[in-house]
């Protein structure tokens, strides 16, 4: 089957899907995908990991996917942080963004959150265009982040720095 007479399946993972992670397109995520790191996120009920896939089963390939976490907090209702969200180069403009956010709204759902948001740079118009195209409302105002590195090196020595 060719890219562009692929249907493409979106679903929810589980543990039991961790065999998936051995098919990915290179550029659906940031960094190479590490088996023990993937397995903790799918064993973890409050992670929500949902993929694209495309190709026969058995062998079909992670075109996309969708990251997020529900969590709860003392004065609020349960909410979804939706973490990532991205799709293969190749695969892009097909509404599969869409089918991945709504997939893992819908298990926000499951899991009691009221509630969904996503933070992404001002400059990256791409994700601020499709977030908006998702019915995201921006919020007017404009966060700034803060990173804590919690272990020697941090996360770029643990998944390795892009530059070396």
């Amino acid at each position: 089957m060719s890219e562009g007479s692929s249907a493409v399946v979106v679903r929810v993972l589980a543990a039991s899907d961790i065999e998936l992670f051995e098919r990915v397109d290179p550029d659906v995520f940031d960094y190479e995908v590490r088996r023990e790191w993937a397995l903790d996120a799918l064993s973890d009920s409050r992670h929500v990991t949902a993929v694209a896939l495309a190709g026969e089963r058995g062998s079909e390939r992670v075109v996309g996917m969708c990251t997020a976490y529900a969590y709860s907090h003392p004065d609020k209702p349960r909410q979804l942080f939706v973490n990532e969200l991205g799709v293969a180069s190749a695969w892009r403009g097909r509404g599969i963004a869409g089918r991945l956010v709504e997939a893992v709204h819908m298990r926000g759902r499951e899991l009691g959150c009221v509630e969904a948001w996503v933070a992404t740079e001002l400059d990256n118009t791409s994700a601020r265009r499709t977030y908006t195209k998702l019915a995201a409302r921006e919020e007017p105002d404009h966060a700034v982040v803060y990173v804590w590195e919690l272990a020697p090196g941090g996360v770029r020595s643990a998944v390795g720095d892009e530059s070396e």
